[in-house]
């Protein structure tokens, strides 16, 4: 694909990722099925195939992935209702499920915490009071995750639809950012003049996230305590 279409691909791309959470709530709220329902399950399963790809790079996994994705599909042509609803839940509940077990993976004896592994390599060497606060933080983080995935889960069992879909179409975002913040700004209160981020050490440690996941799950080894 020549890059001026691929670029063009990746920013239609990124343009309904922003639109379909808003226009796929209003159409479970509502119930008001059309053209746009076809047109936003075959995004919503382009989605679906990137997160399955973003997760894991085995091939079992992702076989498990397409299959069930197909299932969302069907479903989807022969009632839009529940195959929305798979098509929306399958990319949130892939994507918390392998963070989660990415960050609680690094929390076990012999491993260095995520969040601690991550400190480092933006700034170096750290005292060890901070090196326990960002063990703490990683749990902060494999907790939210945990509640991310309880939380879609008791809504789409217990509560109307609609309250769902608000949860992971709508709230989504919010709720990550909420908690992003809320620890960048309460990190005085829990340890004496800890390390600051700039917005290009966020954007390094997105990346290095991202590296160590596909790292991981090609099955190099992970970094041990010393």
């Amino acid at each position: 694909m020549p890059a001026r279409a691929w670029l063009l691909f990746k920013a239609l791309l990124i343009l309904f990722a922003i639109a379909a959470p808003f226009v796929t709530h209003f159409i479970l709220a509502t119930g008001d099925w059309g053209m746009a329902t076809y047109l936003l399950i075959a995004g919503q399963a382009l989605l679906a195939l990137w997160a399955i790809g973003m997760a894991t790079r085995r091939a079992w996994a992702r076989l498990a992935g397409a299959l069930i994705l197909a299932g969302g599909l069907a479903l989807g042509v022969l009632h839009p209702r529940g195959g929305f609803v798979l098509l929306t839940g399958l990319p949130h509940a892939l994507i918390y499920l392998g963070l989660l077990m990415f960050f609680g993976m690094s929390l076990r004896p012999g491993q260095v915490p995520l969040v601690t592994r991550l400190s480092h390599q933006i700034h170096g060497t750290l005292p060890p009071a901070i090196d326990r606060y960002t063990r703490r933080v990683t749990w902060a983080w494999c907790l939210f995750f945990l509640g991310q995935l309880l939380g879609s889960a008791l809504l789409l069992w217990l509560a109307p639809i609609a309250w769902w879909s608000a949860f992971v179409n709508i709230l989504n975002a919010p709720l990550l950012t909420a908690m992003f913040l809320g620890e960048k700004m309460t990190r005085s209160f829990w340890v004496t003049n800890p390390p600051r981020e700039h917005l290009r050490d966020i954007v390094r440690m997105i990346v290095m996230v991202k590296a160590q996941m596909a790292r991981r799950d090609r099955g190099c080894p992970r970094p041990r305590e010393t």
